[in-house]
């Protein structure tokens, strides 16, 4: 009765404790936001998984023809020295004139390509922000 009691104990917390990873993708041009900074610049953001948020910066920016905006690339940056503390996936886009975003969502832990996508290694280059998913816990 102690080994019955002890397996489902065992099985019921590796249950509980797992983490499973989900996909995602950079957000769609359509769902950033720019705000204007106090000191000149905009302030980039879009809504992430969970409770993360995309965010970017550009203190010399001028506003942006956010409708204008394209995705164009992906890229995971694991955590590796000083500059990148914790492991990030960096979205970019571009649009009409010299208008382009650069959104990061960090921390990305477990990162992996989803399946059928472009990734090649870390990078991920394609019109269509789907054809860059990835996984993360």
């Amino acid at each position: 009765m102690n080994l019955n009691r002890g397996v489902c104990l065992w099985a019921m917390l590796a249950v509980t404790g797992q983490v499973f990873a989900q996909t995602f993708s950079c957000p769609k041009p359509a769902d950033i936001h720019q705000y204007r900074m106090d000191n000149g610049g905009y302030h980039y953001v879009a809504d992430g998984p969970a409770d993360q948020k995309w965010v970017g910066e550009n203190e010399t920016a001028k506003e942006l023809r956010m409708a204008s905006l394209e995705f164009t690339a992906a890229n995971y940056k694991p955590m590796n020295d000083e500059r990148n503390s914790m492991p990030a996936v960096i979205c970019d886009y571009s649009g009409a004139g010299y208008d382009a975003v650069r959104l990061v969502l960090k921390p990305v832990h477990q990162f992996s390509p989803a399946p059928n996508t472009f990734w090649e290694g870390n990078y991920c280059k394609a019109n269509d922000n789907l054809k860059c998913m990835f996984n993360h816990q």
